[in-house]
Formats: C-alpha cells, structure tokens, sequence
C-alpha cells in the first residue's frame, strides 16, 4: 500500500514539475517588452498662400443718350491726339454705350458724355465727375475737376490738323461770345422828311446900266 501511494505520488509531482518547468519560459516571454517602433518626426506643412480676394465688377449705370448727346458725339474729335510735355491722350468711341466717350490717358480710361456748349466747343465731361476735356478747332484740354489742375494743354489730332488746313487763308470767323459789329453811322439823305429843302433859285439880277 505504500508502494502504490509512494508511486502516485512521484508520477504527481513529477507531472507538477513538468507543468511548472513548461510555464516558466512563457511567463519570462510575456515579462519582455516588445521593440519600440521609431518615431517618425511629424512633416511639417506647407504655408497655404493666401489668394487674394477677386475685385468685384461695379458696373457702370449711365443714363440712355438722347437726340443732342449722339449730335454732340458726332462732333467730337477721336483718334491720338499729342499734347504739350510729351503727353498723349486717345479719345475712342465707347463699345458698351452708345452715344458716349472714352477718353484713356495714361492707365486711366474715363468715360465721358459729349456735350454741345452754346460757343461751338465739344465738352466731354466725365461721368463719374472726375475729368473734363474741352475740344475746340485748333486743339483740346484735359483738366481735373476736382483738384482744379489741368491735366494736358495744346492737345492736337489729325482733326485738329485738318480743321486749321482748311481754315488757312480763309477769313477769320466771328467768335460767337463776341459782340456783333456795329454798324457806321447813317448820313440822311437829301429827300428826308425831317430835313427841309433848300429853296428854288430866284432869277437872276439885272446887270446895272
């Protein structure tokens, strides 16, 4: 009886140790921590360009020309016109609105409405209220309305050019700002109502003896 008890009992402790000895290597393995992954330093971002807002549109009103205006916009002298100090200005026909004028001078292009002035001179005047421009026969005028300041003087074209051709040699026209010419003097006349005849001539005296 205590052969076969002795036995069990080594066959027991002999399986505890075969379980102790098979644990003991998964229990040191799942003590070690695993290989820590690199750490990939963060990119850092591309500075996004700040796009401008886009410049809205502002659409240009302007009131239908009438009967006068297009009258007066036939009048006006286009094409380049050179002026005093080197400058230039180009006056076009507006594209967008019958009846009115582009004057460009510079980088600056302003629109314009021709008006007919009682002298005979073509005014253009800016729509917006900022520029002027008087055409005369023999040249124009660029000026700032509001600074006062004239922006370009002795302004010529071909049809300034051509307006003076044909005026040469001719008589000097009357300027309509000046006075009418008065006229000379009347003399009366010999059969005026409020001047009296001269008599009849008598006869005439006897010689003496």
């Amino acid at each position: 009886m205590r052969a076969g008890w002795s036995w069990l009992t080594v066959v027991a402790l002999s399986s505890g140790l075969a379980l102790v000895w098979s644990g003991a290597p998964a229990q040191g393995a799942a003590a070690t921590p695993a290989p820590a992954k690199p750490v990939v330093p963060a990119q850092p971002r591309a500075a996004s360009k700040r796009v401008p807002p886009a410049k809205a549109v502002v659409k240009l009103a302007v009131a239908p020309a009438s009967a006068e205006q297009l009258d007066a916009a036939a009048r006006v002298y286009f094409g380049a016109h050179q002026c005093a100090l080197g400058q230039a200005i180009d006056v076009a026909l507006d594209p967008r609105h019958a009846g009115y004028v582009d004057v460009r001078v510079g980088k600056a292009t302003h629109v314009m409405k021709p008006v007919l002035s009682s002298t005979g001179a073509v005014r253009l005047e800016d729509v917006r209220g900022v520029m002027l421009m008087v055409q005369i026969t023999s040249k124009s005028m660029l000026m700032d309305v509001k600074s006062g300041r004239r922006v370009a003087d002795e302004c010529v074209s071909d049809k300034h050019r051509e307006a003076i051709q044909a005026t040469v040699g001719a008589p000097a026209a009357q300027s309509l700002m000046s006075p009418p010419a008065e006229a000379p003097p009347s003399v009366p006349s010999s059969t005026s109502p409020n001047v009296p005849e001269p008599p009849p001539p008598g006869p005439s005296p006897a010689p003496d003896r």
